[in-house]
């Protein structure tokens, strides 16, 4: 059984607004039998350059869906993943609960059923907590999280181009040193050709010479 735990502490509280798709995901590299405890509330504003206000409407439908990656690798869960559980909330403000059963990446994705004019975001205060660790992660650390794997996402990215850049370097030396040798057999190629062109002029030359010194055709 999973156990009580008694927390002392200061959650942020991070606002993101809803995209076109009226969805937002996160993704979470999550142990075993992980307790995921996702707090929001539903936020609004006339434009852009407004406030956000708390949203005050009941009939309000949010729907938390849950995949992860069956392989570990979180780039395809970006795409796509093995659908696991959803859960569907009335109200601006709600609670989810949800724990996992594999240690993977898991997407969890919110979706708001209906923007109308406003634009509307989402207040979202994540803790995560296992049983065989009784520290609790709030969205803080999260949040780091997150910006630390986007971080080392960012440096391997670097890393695959500068090693396209000097494989590409490497390609173009190969293909200067192709085309310098090329060029090399072309050249020697075509003086060989003078060479045995003139060669063969000259002995046809003295041997012409010769016969018809021999048939006495012209005075030495």
């Amino acid at each position: 059984m999973f156990k009580m735990f008694i927390l002392f502490l200061s959650a942020l509280c991070t606002i993101r607004q809803f995209p076109e798709t009226n969805i937002l995901s996160s993704i979470r590299n999550l142990g075993e039998s992980t307790v995921v405890f996702i707090n929001t509330e539903v936020m609004y504003r006339v434009s852009p350059y407004s406030d956000w206000k708390p949203l005050e409407d009941p009939n309000i439908e949010l729907t938390l869906r849950v995949s992860y990656s069956p392989d570990r690798d979180w780039m395809k869960l970006i795409d796509s993943g093995t659908y696991v559980t959803e859960y569907a909330r009335h109200g601006a403000k709600n609670s989810f609960f949800f724990t996992t059963t594999v240690p993977s990446y898991y997407k969890f994705e919110i979706e708001i059923k209906d923007q109308g004019q406003l634009q509307y975001g989402l207040c979202t205060t994540i803790y995560e907590g296992a049983e065989r660790d009784t520290r609790i992660v709030s969205n803080v650390d999260t949040v780091l999280k997150e910006i630390e794997m986007n971080i080392k996402m960012a440096i391997g990215a670097c890393k695959e181009i500068s090693n396209l850049q000097y494989a590409d370097a490497v390609d173009e030396e190969t293909y200067k040193s192709i085309l310098q040798s090329i060029s090399r057999i072309i050249f020697y190629s075509v003086l060989f050709k003078i060479i045995i062109v003139i060669f063969t002029f000259y002995y046809f030359n003295r041997k012409m010479k010769e016969f018809c010194l021999v048939k006495k055709v012209v005075g030495k």
